[in-house]
């Protein structure tokens, strides 16, 4: 009976130590971010005060993020919808625009891959390199940056004609 009782103990440990290694993994996976495995390069999305070097908004990115700033165009006063992707090393790049109307200080034919989506000008496919973004916020032209994790009115966070600059660095996974 004592070879039994052992053997049972014995048993009992190992579902013991498999399930508390269960909960311990999903516990650790649900603190990493969303879509990433161990080892996998995240980005950081930055937006900061330029002249105050202060940071407004720090979001962790998948690699295959588009980040959509949208604004108020100066001109016609449609919404207007830029679409930034980022390479390897974080650098943006201009992919792509939505807007209503057209006339001055829009996308030029040549410029992309166009189509009529929802009653709206899109543009694919630019391709612009930019790096480091940096533009003036106001109440008027109302940049809100979207993302994934959310959608960050930048013109509520700051006063009217702050210089404020969009990057993305490369961060290692911690896991």
């Amino acid at each position: 009976m004592g070879a039994i009782s052992r053997a049972g103990v014995a048993l009992r440990n190992k579902l013991m130590k498999r399930y508390i290694s269960g909960i311990a993994l999903s516990i650790f996976l649900s603190f990493m971010p969303a879509g990433t495995f161990p080892g996998q390069t995240l980005y950081v999305l930055e937006v900061q005060d330029a002249r105050q070097e202060r940071n407004l908004l720090q979001l962790r990115i998948p690699p295959q993020e588009l980040i959509h700033l949208r604004t108020i165009h100066s001109l016609a006063l449609t919404p207007y919808t830029h679409i930034y992707k980022f390479d390897e090393e974080g650098n943006l790049i201009l992919a792509g625009a939505i807007f209503e109307s057209g006339g001055g200080g829009f996308p030029e034919r040549g410029d992309g891959v166009w189509s009529m989506v929802d009653g709206k000008f899109r543009v694919d496919q630019i391709n612009r390199f930019v790096g480091t973004l940096r533009f003036r916020v106001s109440p008027l032209s109302r940049e809100t940056l979207l993302v994934t994790e959310g959608e960050f009115p930048l013109y509520r966070m700051v006063p009217e004609g702050t210089l404020l600059e969009l990057k993305v660095y490369r961060e290692r996974s911690p896991f």
